[in-house]
């Protein structure tokens, strides 16, 4: 197989040190995962720091990091998916054994997640268009009757 710039690399494990194969894996990965995972994980840092939760999301025992992840929050019901499929994808590159999107430990979390959009989707948030309607002829020109709109 052969990288950008005409470097050969061998797939076999045996050929490659750990740095090599390491630095080859991270260059696979997709840019703009990369940059939505280190967003959602900003934005999360941010909500765990306004809670007063200033450990490091990895360094969080599942029990907790379950019980943290079911608390409220005010994003968008996608975004909260979003933010859940980050997180589980950095925990499993930080080689964390547990998945908070599999795992029967995150349950709790995970039930509360559906819960949350549910409400979220039915307060009229989420999935739906953000797109204002245009005004009609009439609407126009009542403004102008009024003196909404001038010149």
């Amino acid at each position: 197989m052969t990288e950008k710039g005409g470097k050969e690399i061998a797939c076999e494990e045996s050929v490659l040190d750990d740095k090599e194969l390491e630095d080859f894996v991270e260059k696979q990965k997709n840019i703009n995962t990369k940059r939505k995972m280190a967003s959602d994980l900003k934005t999360r840092y941010k909500w765990c720091k306004s809670i007063k939760e200033e450990r490091l999301i990895e360094d969080i025992p599942p029990v907790e990091l379950d019980r943290l992840l079911g608390r409220r929050n005010f994003y968008e019901p996608d975004t909260l998916i979003c933010f859940q499929r980050s997180l589980d994808r950095y925990l499993k590159e930080k080689h964390k054994t547990y998945s908070i999107i599999r795992d029967a430990e995150f349950a709790s979390s995970r039930q509360k997640l559906v819960a949350c959009r549910k409400m979220l989707k039915k307060e009229g948030k989420g999935s739906r268009s953000k797109a204002s309607e245009s005004l009609g002829d009439d609407e126009i020109q009542q403004l102008w009757e009024n003196g909404a709109l001038g010149l």
